[in-house]
């Protein structure tokens, strides 16, 4: 009996050691979408308000930008109000890589004050085209804040910014670069807008949730861009998984200029009568993921573009970001390469005079040049064009590696063969030992 019962154990040991999945439970599903619009002029703010107060919603993100916005805004008690009853507030700032650590300090420090004096609040998060690596660590640290707000898709010498290798679901950040998963929690980062996860990279960069961008797309119809915002929406959201994640989000001033305004409100007024979507702010959805994750989850896209009709996976993790299109890899971003934000300690230059000429060298770029292994998805206008073709691969997009294949059953993967055999060996010793 006792002979049995020993060796029982190592017997139960390698038999169930391959079927073990051991992970964290996911928390129910929900579909996110999150409505921001940036102040960024000192005027229209009458007929703004008046356009809030037909939409009867109140969880929208107000991005006030510094300088251009910032006294008009925040300096008068009656407009913050207003915009407090529809949301919340948060500064924007652009291109602070431009400066030293010292005035980013100063600078992010006159901010998160005139917001406690004006507002009555520290911001929740921080807005700005291209993230800082530094900035986001500052106003963690001292301000608490929860999400760094901005990052635009894999973007590629446009305004002066490059940022290739990130991602436009939530995730946490690393310390030593925004563009890179932290193993452990950390800010948040959020994207700009959500973009087409194929046809943005492929046709164009506007295929992405920006009013203005689809409305320069299908050449000013108005049913036919909005149809198109609506369907790309909801792709979006249910090709991914554990959640869904879409941004939308515009600046006032363009709205106005182009005479957007009354088609800005009618396209919110008909996504809100979605009942199915979770509409919050980002500070929400940060909480949210914060506790629910104790580190990034791992993201799988499986998305069909509502306008080409092609599809895409992608699949995201603290290790890699790859995305597989018409039966290849065409993008490996390995994120066990520790990369390092240059501009933690450095600052750029950039000559405003160039206008848009595609110089590399006069712009900020936080690229992950190191981290890039396959670099085959683009082409499309205002996209990084590569000479590459990828690779042919049929497997699950999570087994990938960069020159080597995951194994995917037990016996071929060397560490657990190990310990199985390990566990065989210690039950033949028993045997032995009680013969």
């Amino acid at each position: 009996m006792k002979l049995s019962f020993l060796l029982s154990i190592p017997l139960f040991f390698c038999l169930a050691l391959p079927m073990l999945n051991v992970g964290y439970a996911e928390p129910e599903r929900k579909d996110f979408v999150t409505i921001s619009i940036i102040i960024d002029n000192s005027g229209y703010f009458d007929e703004l308000a008046s356009h809030l107060n037909t939409l009867n919603f109140h969880n929208i993100t107000f991005v006030i930008l510094y300088n251009s916005a910032w006294n008009y805004t925040l300096h008068n008690a009656t407009r913050v109000d207003l915009l407090k009853s529809y949301g919340t507030l948060i500064p924007r700032i652009d291109y602070i890589q431009k400066y030293d650590i010292a005035s980013r300090k100063a600078w992010v420090d006159s901010i998160c004050n005139d917001f406690l004096t004006y507002v009555g609040y520290y911001p929740k998060g921080i807005f700005d085209y291209v993230p800082d690596t530094w900035t986001a660590e500052y106003i963690k640290k001292t301000y608490n804040m929860t999400y760094y707000a901005g990052y635009c898709f894999d973007q590629y010498l446009i305004d002066y910014m490059t940022m290739r290798g990130g991602m436009q679901l939530p995730y946490y950040a690393s310390p030593n670069h925004i563009l890179q998963p932290s193993n452990a929690k950390g800010i948040v980062v959020f994207p700009h807008v959500t973009w087409d996860w194929i046809d943005s990279f492929t046709i164009d960069f506007a295929y992405n949730t920006h009013l203005q961008n689809l409305m320069t797309i299908f050449k000013g119809n108005e049913t036919q861009a909005k149809n198109h915002w609506l369907k790309l929406i909801d792709a979006s959201l249910m090709a991914t998984s554990p959640f869904g994640y879409v941004t939308f989000q515009t600046e006032w001033v363009w709205m106005h200029t182009y005479g957007y305004q009354d088609l800005l409100f009618e396209w919110l007024d008909t996504l809100l009568k979605n009942k199915v979507y979770t509409f919050w702010l980002y500070q929400d959805i940060a909480e949210w993921f914060n506790a629910n994750y104790k580190t990034n989850p791992n993201y799988y896209v499986n998305f069909k573009s509502p306008h080409s009709n092609d599809r895409v996976e992608w699949y995201y993790s603290n290790e890699k970001r790859i995305a597989r299109y018409k039966g290849k890899i065409v993008s490996f971003i390995d994120y066990r390469t520790q990369s390092t934000d240059k501009y933690r300690t450095e600052t750029q230059t950039i000559n405003w005079d160039e206008g848009w000429v595609k110089n590399p060298d006069n712009c900020i770029d936080i690229t992950l040049y190191d981290n890039i292994k396959i670099d085959a998805l683009g082409g499309g206008y205002l996209r990084f064009n590569s000479a590459e073709e990828g690779f042919t691969y049929v497997g699950e997009i999570a087994d990938y590696e960069y020159g080597y294949i995951k194994p995917t059953v037990w016996y071929q993967d060397p560490i657990t063969f190990g310990i199985i055999t390990l566990g065989l060996a210690l039950g033949v010793f028993i045997l032995w030992k009680w013969k």
